[in-house]
């Protein structure tokens, strides 16, 4: 027993010399597969009130757990009848617990019950109101006001929730209030909604599109991205980004002040992609419960995990391997 207890906190040690300071790690579920349970490059992921969590990954359906990753039903499959996918890109989850899927490839959203009966479904290629070029992620705002990211069309679209069109904005471009195949949405609690682009960067603007600000450059210190895929809001305002090519999570304030971060870390102090308990092999998407514990989709390690809501101080002190000294 002793032996074991040792083991435990010098690997929890460890891992607080690669963070510094951090959200504590919880628990991780999934593996590679198409079984119940598994997944295969989970791409999108969203909480309702109640803590539940829906993934959805390349095999072209929605898994949903609990918050301590038990399966409680799926749906889905490929095609492009009501009900099936081809590439859900997106999740949301509205006041009401309905769920707002990105359909991908065929151009359209899809609207169903939190037990996965379909309700209703809007859009179809092309690049007028209501139309989508390829949607990649989608939002609920407090009023249950839906927004759309239309990549190819470089714009955000926003629905009733009924589907109804409301209002568009954005272009191509790397000024205010552009875009350059915009990737992620995410609404606060006050309607505001930011958005990431390939520009490395995330906009906020007010619930009508109007911008007003903007934060991050290409790289891989704190505060820049490479390619910010994921983007989640916490009940205090705070903004997190899923930067997937640095392996890494970035929390901001909502004003766009770097907080703190999290992943592995090299000796050089460079984020690395890394596969043990709170490393990231690409992350793509975040979810954040009522609570304030995310949960994120580590897309090439073929699992969620998941983080408590308080950050804990960790003072780095040492390099290296640890391992207990006694046998027995």
């Amino acid at each position: 027993m002793k032996t074991t207890v040792i083991v435990s906190l010098a690997l929890v040690v460890l891992a607080g010399v690669a963070w510094g300071n951090m959200h504590a790690f919880l628990l991780t579920w999934g593996s590679s597969g198409t079984d119940p349970g598994e997944f295969i490059l989970p791409g999108a992921i969203a909480a309702d009130a109640s803590g539940n969590i829906y993934v959805a990954d390349n095999q072209d359906r929605i898994q949903k757990f609990n918050g301590t990753g038990v399966l409680l039903t799926s749906w889905g499959s490929p095609g492009a009848a009501d009900g099936e996918f081809d590439d859900p890109a997106g999740l949301a989850v509205d006041g009401s617990g309905n769920i707002y899927v990105a359909d991908w490839r065929n151009n359209r959203v899809q609207k169903f019950d939190s037990n996965g009966t379909f309700l209703l479904a809007w859009g179809s290629l092309g690049a007028g109101e209501g139309e989508f070029g390829g949607p990649t992620a989608v939002a609920a705002d407090p009023s249950g006001n839906i927004f759309v990211v239309d990549q190819p069309n470089d714009r955000i679209q926003k629905f009733a929730n009924d589907g109804v069109f409301l209002l568009e904005w954005g272009s191509h471009g790397d000024q205010d209030g552009e875009f350059g195949f915009p990737q992620s949405i995410a609404v606060d609690g006050d309607g505001n909604v930011y958005v990431s682009d390939w520009f490395d960067r995330v906009q906020k603007f007010d619930g009508n599109g109007v911008f007003i600000l903007s934060w991050g450059i290409s790289g891989s210190l704190t505060g820049q991205f490479d390619s910010p895929l994921g983007l989640a809001i916490d009940p205090a305002g705070n903004v997190f980004v899923a930067d997937t090519n640095n392996h890494r999570i970035q929390q901001f304030s909502s004003d766009g002040v770097f907080m703190q971060t999290w992943g592995r870390l090299d000796t050089l102090d460079q984020p690395i992609l890394g596969r043990e308990i709170g490393h990231f092999d690409s992350p793509l998407a975040l979810a954040i419960t009522t609570t304030g514990d995310f949960f994120v989709a580590d897309s090439n390690n073929n699992r969620v995990q998941r983080f408590t809501a308080n950050p804990v101080p960790v003072h780095p002190t040492t390099w290296g391997r640890l391992k207990s000294r006694f046998t027995n």
